[in-house]
């Protein structure tokens, strides 16, 4: 399963062995070390630092909470966000992506942006996209201290013009609540206040708090854009090959959840976990791992590993036939301790066949790709797709599409 020299990493790439080591307490994450927007936030926690932290975001990401998100606060956003796309007939998915999740991450992560303001909107679109730099900075192809000089200089801008606003105004709200001015029901449910508010009890300075902010918002747009936009490839892909499958992206919410899902466990955001041994310790198939080792989960091989995924494993087959302690994502959102705090936000959860995702979360990519099927989304015959130049994941830098139904539509 494994095998590693001196001085190269322990590879993992089975599945049994991807779940062994997500699990180890014995290993800490590796791979957003020494980012200027990642450091010391919730991902690259480890032990008792990442319990707590995770125990005071949490309740922003009860399924109640996430319910009002999607069933409320989403739809009107997307409705906004498309209207000047329908009129057109086109879009380009990744951009659209981006726009259409930043508003609600924001919400999510504490910035006050209003919807409104075109151009403070594209700023903070500039600087989110300067952040997935900063993220990915591991697997940018280029100038790698240019890069992070750029990504730095963004993140002083985003704290100026939407952070340091926002703090000010949590921290007026906090204090007219201790004073008994107002309610604390009147206190937003985001990021940003739950780590002003809890600040001096777990020791956060303010630019681990800024950090945090810009991470929680990068997540929330990014990788639920790069999702959709690799959905839509595959999807398209497949009705080609499956024409008869077309309208159930329109009838059946739960087949177009398992073509996310699917696609999210063929391509994982991040195809390789990276950690550090803090200690020594055995993997089950008796693979040594040495304290100081750095050690890289796989991801990519073992969401295809033939003994769980079938002899089809690297197809696209988003029926596919599964164990029911296997998770249609596989391991694309972690595992153990690390596994994505997003995820039912994102992809929502497998519906009950009794009634269905009337009580139950779709996922926000979910709404987007069935609105854009319904829209007749096709992919540009004069404006194909680009893979992004500048990233070893082979992730797409632009996905233009045509809408066909969109004149009749609204």
């Amino acid at each position: 399963m494994c095998s590693a020299e001196a001085s190269d990493p322990v590879i993992i790439t089975s599945w049994d062995g991807a779940r062994e080591a997500y699990r180890s307490k014995h290993l800490r994450q590796a791979l957003y070390d020494g980012g200027v927007v990642m450091d010391n936030v919730l991902i690259n926690l480890h032990g008792t630092e990442h319990r707590d932290r995770r125990r005071l975001e949490n309740p922003l990401f009860r399924r109640d909470v996430l319910f009002r998100y999607e069933r409320e606060s989403f739809p009107a956003v997307l409705e906004s966000r498309l209207r000047e796309h329908v009129r057109a007939g086109h879009l380009e998915l990744l951009s659209f992506g981006h726009g259409v999740m930043l508003e609600l991450a924001s919400i999510n992560a504490g910035i006050d942006l209003d919807p409104g303001d075109d151009l403070a909107t594209k700023r903070l679109g500039e600087q989110l996209q300067l952040f997935i730099d900063g993220a990915r900075i591991l697997h940018y192809v280029g100038d790698r201290e240019a890069k992070e000089l750029e990504v730095r200089a963004a993140l002083e801008a985003f704290e100026a013009a939407f952070a340091q606003p926002a703090a000010e105004r949590r921290r007026q709200l906090l204090d007219d609540v201790a004073n008994g001015k107002t309610s604390p029901d009147d206190l937003p449910r985001d990021i940003l206040r739950v780590m002003l508010e809890n600040s001096e009890g777990l020791d956060l300075d303010w630019s681990t708090v800024l950090r945090e902010t810009a991470f929680f918002l990068l997540t929330g747009a990014s990788t639920s854009a790069a999702a959709m936009t690799m959905t839509f490839d595959n999807v398209f892909d497949w009705i080609a090959t499956h024409p008869d499958d077309e309208d159930r992206l329109i009838t059946d919410p739960a087949f177009v959840q398992r073509c996310i899902l699917e696609t999210l466990r063929l391509s994982p955001i991040s195809p390789i976990a990276a950690r550090w041994a803090t200690d020594g310790f055995v993997l089950s198939d008796g693979t040594q791992v040495h304290e100081g080792d750095l050690v890289h989960i796989d991801m990519g091989s073992a969401n295809r590993d033939p003994a769980i995924f079938g002899d089809n494993a690297a197809e696209f087959v988003p029926d596919r036939d599964l164990p029911d302690n296997i998770p249609r994502p596989g391991l694309s959102f972690g595992h153990g301790m690390h596994h994505c705090i997003g995820q039912e936000l994102a992809v929502g959860l497998e519906p009950d066949p009794a009634d269905g995702f009337d009580n139950r979360l779709f996922g926000l990519v979910g709404v987007v790709v069935q609105e854009l099927i319904r829209l007749g989304v096709r992919p540009d015959p004069d404006d194909p797709p680009e893979i992004d130049p500048t990233s070893e994941r082979g992730a797409f830098s632009r996905y233009p599409v045509i809408l066909e139904q969109s004149v009749n539509a609204r």
